[in-house]
C-alpha cells in the first residue's frame, strides 16, 4: 500500500464510509475524516482514554430504472437510469478506562456513542407524491450506545481466563424498514493455556452465553455479533 492504513490510531483506508448493508456499493466515494484522541496513565496503573471522530462522505451513482415507452403504450418499458446523490455523516465518542490489579488481573470498561445519518436524493424525479420537494427521499438516522466490560486473568504458569459483557442499545428514526432498534446484553467467557515461551496457545470459550439474538440497523457501524450460543475452540502457534 502507498497510503498508511492508520494514522495515530485512526483508520485511513476506508473503501466506503456509508455501510454497504444500508446503501450498497458506491464506487468513487469522496470522504473526509476528523479525529482527536487523549490518553492518560496514572501512577496507580490506571489507563484512561477519550476519542472523538467525525466521518463524512458524498457520492453519486445511477440506479437502473424502467420508463413507459410512450403515453399511448404504457405497458412497454424502456431501460434507463436515475441519478442518485448519497451522503453519509457519522459522529462517534469513545471513552475507555482500564485498571491493572497486581501482576495477574486487569479490568476494563469501554463506552461508545455513535450517531449516523444516511440520505439519498434523486433530483431527476419530480413526482411530489413519492417525495418531498420533488425528490425521492431515503433518510435514515440512528443512535447506538455500546458498553464493553472486561476482566482478564493471566497467570505466570501459562493459564489465562477472560470474561466480557457487551451491551448495545440502538434507536432509529425514519428507518425505511421500520426497525426501531434494539436493547440487549451478550456475555462471553474463555479459558486457555499458553506454553513454549507463549508461542503456542489453546483456548476454549462460550460466546453469547445468554443466547441473545438482536435486531440492529446497519446505519451505525458495529462488529458482527453471534446470534446464538456458540462453543469456540482455538489453537494458535507463533514462530
Amino acid at each position: 500500500r502507498i497510503e498508511p492504513v492508520q494514522v495515530a490510531g485512526f483508520v485511513q483506508s476506508y473503501r466506503s464510509l456509508a455501510p454497504e448493508s444500508a446503501a450498497g456499493i458506491i464506487p468513487g466515494t469522496e470522504y473526509e475524516t476528523w479525529g482527536m484522541s487523549l490518553e492518560h496513565t496514572t501512577p496507580t496503573r490506571t489507563y484512561l482514554g477519550v476519542q472523538g471522530q467525525v466521518l463524512k462522505s458524498e457520492a453519486s451513482r445511477q440506479l437502473g430504472a424502467f420508463a413507459p415507452a410512450s403515453f399511448f403504450m404504457p405497458l412497454a418499458r424502456d431501460p434507463g437510469g436515475v441519478d442518485q446523490n448519497v451522503a453519509y455523516d457519522e459522529q462517534s465518542l469513545l471513552v475507555t478506562a482500564n485498571q491493572l490489579v497486581g501482576d495477574e488481573w486487569s479490568f476494563g470498561t469501554t463506552y461508545r456513542l455513535t450517531h449516523a445519518e444516511l440520505s439519498g436524493r434523486a433530483p431527476s424525479i419530480s413526482d411530489p407524491s413519492i417525495g418531498r420537494n420533488g425528490e425521492i427521499l431515503n433518510d435514515q438516522e440512528s443512535y447506538l450506545h455500546q458498553i464493553h466490560l472486561d476482566s482478564i486473568y493471566n497467570s505466570s504458569g501459562g493459564f489465562f481466563g477472560h470474561f466480557n459483557a457487551n451491551w448495545n442499545q440502538q434507536s432509529n428514526q425514519q428507518d425505511i424498514a421500520g426497525n426501531v432498534g434494539d436493547d440487549f446484553w451478550q456475555l462471553n467467557a474463555f479459558v486457555g493455556y499458553r506454553w513454549w515461551q507463549r508461542r503456542a496457545e489453546f483456548r476454549v470459550g462460550i460466546v453469547n452465553m445468554n443466547d441473545q439474538d438482536y435486531q440492529l440497523d446497519p446505519t451505525t457501524f458495529y462488529n458482527e455479533l453471534p446470534r446464538d450460543r456458540m462453543l469456540t475452540l482455538r489453537f494458535k502457534f507463533n514462530y
